[in-house]
């Protein structure tokens, strides 16, 4: 097992108070404040408040700073150089702190303390065999060669989104992503933004018989149920949310009989191609943002690390290497902060956690649009 490295620096607050300030890559959290004086306590110093570092004389208190995310007076003021400390005690090293790229905040959220079984339910999304819609469009989108710099749907001559949902105790971050893309899709495709449609993501959980309900799913077998797919009843086409209310929980599907539907006319996937393994591809970034940019929000997978799940501000980005995706999210769009590129996006799991609910994601990150599909008209 490799050493595991933090870096390890003391700032200080505004009354000039010094604070120990804890980050892994660019993953940053200010513990606490520093009570006693280190001596020479390389053996081990431990992120986490309140606790004393086994071969050194260092503790460190918590004085209810621990939820705090590293404020921007703190990132101010980091030295150049910081001590890396490998929590294992094995060795001590300094390096030169990183300079091109803006820390993103983390903290305690609904989903840091998520015992392993509540997390898979979190991370839900399973790749299934796709039995591909014959209305899914194989022709390719030409990536505009003025795209913006940064484009957004919450703000283009309206809020073309719809509000951040919470799957709770429910594996259907699947069946979150894609309701998410419906419901931008009808109002785009009616070009008012203030339709603000409501629609059921328990449709899918219950009716969809190609997916697992709560117990995970996937988003692209899923987009066939809002275009050409019927369900139970043999009708097309999902309903409004107050017709089939969000319960957390699996169920049969229910008798939905003359209750409105909402279709769409086709689905593709962003990588052009209906061909096999489409759904495990990651499409080039300038052709997933020319699928936001002309058809709407899409519907793409996500690695949702422990360190995604502590999220809460800025860009979030990891040097990890990632081989697949295990949760489901919708992009809106995309922007440039410190000549770093990123995604937008909405997730499923309540405002609390990231900005409000959505988070920004470094374009090269998490797999991040990983089997991305999107909704069309004819």
């Amino acid at each position: 097992m490799g050493a595991t490295y933090l870096r390890i620096t003391i700032s200080y607050d505004e009354n000039k108070y010094p604070v120990l300030i804890c980050s892994h890559m660019n993953h940053t959290v200010r513990v606490g404040y520093l009570v006693l004086t280190m001596f020479l306590a390389i053996g081990g110093v431990v992120c986490a408040p309140g606790i004393a570092a086994a071969t050194g004389q260092t503790e460190i208190q918590n004085y209810g700073f621990s939820d705090d995310n590293l404020t921007s007076q703190d990132a101010s003021i980091l030295p150049d150089t910081a001590e890396i400390t490998d929590i294992n005690g094995i060795q001590t090293d300094s390096i030169q702190q990183s300079q091109s790229r803006t820390p993103w905040n983390s903290g305690i959220t609904p989903l840091s303390n998520l015992t392993p079984e509540q997390k898979k339910r979190v991370d839900s999304l399973i790749k299934l065999p796709v039995n591909l819609s014959v209305r899914a469009s194989t022709s390719p989108i030409a990536v505009p060669e003025d795209l913006p710099e940064s484009f957004d749907w919450r703000d283009n001559n309206g809020d073309w989104t719809t509000p951040v949902r919470d799957q709770g105790d429910c594996g259907s971050c699947w069946a979150h992503a894609a309701i998410g893309v419906m419901e931008s899709y009808w109002m785009i495709k009616n070009q008012d933004p203030s339709l603000q449609v409501d629609l059921s993501e328990q449709y899918l959980v219950s009716c969809d018989i190609n997916d697992s309900g709560c117990d995970g799913g996937d988003f692209e077998t899923a987009m066939p149920y809002l275009v050409d797919t019927p369900g139970p009843d043999g009708l097309i086409g999902v309903v409004s949310r107050s017709d089939y209310p969000y319960s957390e929980e699996q169920s049969s599907c229910k008798d939905l009989s003359g209750i409105p539907r909402y279709r769409a006319d086709k689905w593709a996937y962003v990588n052009a191609s209906a061909d096999e393994g489409s759904e495990n591809t990651v499409p080039p970034v300038d052709e997933l943002k020319a699928a936001i940019y002309l058809k709407g929000p899409i519907a793409v997978g996500v690695e949702d690390d422990d360190e995604f799940d502590d999220y809460t501000g800025g860009v979030f980005y990891t040097d990890a290497d990632y081989e697949d995706t295990n949760h489901a999210v919708v992009l809106v769009g995309w922007g440039t902060e410190d000549g770093e590129e990123y995604f937008i996006g909405k997730n499923s799991v309540g405002t609390e956690w990231g900005e409000n609910g959505w988070f920004r994601i470094d374009v090269e990150s998490n797999r991040i649009g990983e089997g991305a599909v999107y909704l069309d008209s004819l």
